[in-house]
C-alpha cells in the first residue's frame, strides 16, 4: 500500500516561491436560500457526519418563485448552491428526510405505504431522484450550536407549475361518480415501479 511522500522543506519552500496570494482560493460562502419557494434542481446523496451517516439534498436555484417576507429578502440568484443535510443518528433528522423523500415519490405515483417500498434500498430509490426539477419551499432555522448561524430547511416539495399562497386558491368542483379524474399533470420519474398505485 503506498503512502504519500511527505514534503520537504526544500518543496515547502519552492511552492511558497511558486504560490500567490491570488492563486489561492476565496473562502467559500455558507449560502441559504431566503424562506419561499424556489424552482430548483435537486440531486440526493449521502455523507459522513461525525462518524454517522448523513442524507443530502444538493439544490440549484432555477428562480425564486415566491418571497415569505420580500420587503426584506432578495431572490435567490439563478445558479445559487445549498446542500441540505439530515443527522440519520436521530429520529428528527430521519423523519424529516423520509417525509420528503416520501412525499416526491407519493407525487410521482408510488404506492410509499406497499412492502416493496418500504423494503426499497433507500440509494435505489434516490437514484430516480438525481436532477429533477421542482418547487421547493425553503425556511431558516437557527443552529442550536452556534446562534450567529442558519440553515436552510427544507419545508415541502412540489412539481408542475407553482401558484403563489398569497393567491385565492382555485377549487375545482368534484367530478361526477361516472366520470373519470383528469389525467396527473405532475412528471413522472422515469423508470420508477416501485409499488406504482
Amino acid at each position: 500500500m503506498s503512502q504519500d511522500k511527505e514534503l520537504t522543506q526544500d518543496e515547502i519552500n519552492a511552492l511558497m516561491d511558486q504560490t500567490a496570494i491570488g492563486d489561492l482560493a476565496d473562502m467559500p460562502e455558507f449560502l441559504n436560500l431566503p424562506d419561499g419557494a424556489h424552482r430548483c434542481k435537486a440531486s440526493f446523496g449521502a455523507k459522513s457526519l461525525n462518524g454517522n451517516l448523513a442524507f443530502t439534498i444538493d439544490l440549484e436555484v432555477i428562480e425564486t418563485l415566491e418571497l415569505a417576507t420580500p420587503d426584506k429578502d432578495q431572490p435567490a440568484a439563478a445558479g445559487d448552491k445549498v446542500t441540505i443535510i439530515y443527522g440519520s443518528n436521530n429520529e428528527f433528522g430521519q423523519g424529516s428526510y423520509k417525509a420528503i423523500i416520501n412525499s416526491i415519490m407519493e407525487q410521482q405515483g408510488v404506492d410509499i405505504h406497499s412492502e416493496e417500498y418500504l423494503k426499497a434500498p433507500i440509494s435505489s430509490l434516490i437514484a430516480e431522484l438525481q436532477n429533477i426539477e421542482g418547487n421547493f419551499v425553503t425556511k431558516q432555522v437557527q443552529s442550536k450550536k452556534d446562534k450567529d448561524r442558519k440553515y436552510t430547511n427544507l419545508v415541502a416539495v412540489t412539481f408542475g407549475d407553482y401558484t403563489a399562497t398569497s393567491a385565492a386558491p382555485e377549487v375545482e368542483p368534484a367530478p361526477a361518480a361516472e366520470e373519470a379524474p383528469a389525467p396527473s399533470t405532475v412528471p413522472k420519474l422515469g423508470g420508477l415501479k416501485i409499488g406504482v398505485k
